[in-house]
């Protein structure tokens, strides 16, 4: 590494480490100031089938990719060396891996947040309204919080009884659309 230069350097040696620290203090300060606040209410509110697709993929993907890296500092470049592994098939071999278990992370990252959204669309010339029961049956009882992605500025709050009971209540314009990020309140 001695004709690195700084970028190289800061990218190959101080970027991982300074995104470790951040992982660390960042998980430090959040159960000091927010303890109780690591929570997956809204889970139960979504699709129960994406959750059980979307969760595996990405924490197998996750643990492959963590694996990998551990592999890959542990053993020795001698070591594969000494049982016959030719550098050039190690690192195909080893980008191939990465890339599975990265395209896993990238799906389960998909899945797990495209599950948290509502979306409305009216593909006509005319105005369209409607009533929509968000997925799953666990809305009785509680405060659920609509904030419209297309319009950041724009937040409903509506009450679960009146949600299972009748829906929400969508009025769009010619092809208009909403897509609601759902989080659910106490």
């Amino acid at each position: 590494m001695s004709n690195a230069s700084p970028l190289e350097v800061f990218l190959w040696v101080g970027l991982p480490y300074l995104a470790l620290g951040v992982f660390v203090v960042g998980h430090i300060w959040r159960w000091r100031y927010d303890q109780f606040g690591w929570t997956s209410r809204s889970t139960e509110l979504q699709e129960r089938r994406l959750l059980k697709w979307g969760s595996p993929i990405f924490h197998y993907g996750t643990f492959a990719a963590i694996a990998g890296h551990i592999i890959g500092i542990l053993i020795p470049e001698t070591w594969t060396r000494a049982i016959g592994i030719p550098e050039n098939a190690y690192r195909w071999f080893s980008a191939a891996a990465g890339t599975l278990a990265a395209v896993l992370v990238i799906a389960g990252v998909v899945v797990l947040a495209g599950r948290r959204l509502l979306v409305a669309a009216n593909y006509g010339p005319t105005r369209g309204q409607c009533y929509v029961r968000p997925a799953g049956e666990s809305v009785a009882g509680r405060t659920i919080l609509l904030r419209d992605l297309m319009d950041p500025a724009t937040t409903y709050e509506r009450a679960g009884d009146d949600l299972a009971a009748r829906g929400l209540y969508l009025d769009l314009p010619a092809w208009g659309a909403h897509v609601f990020e759902v989080t659910a309140g106490a």
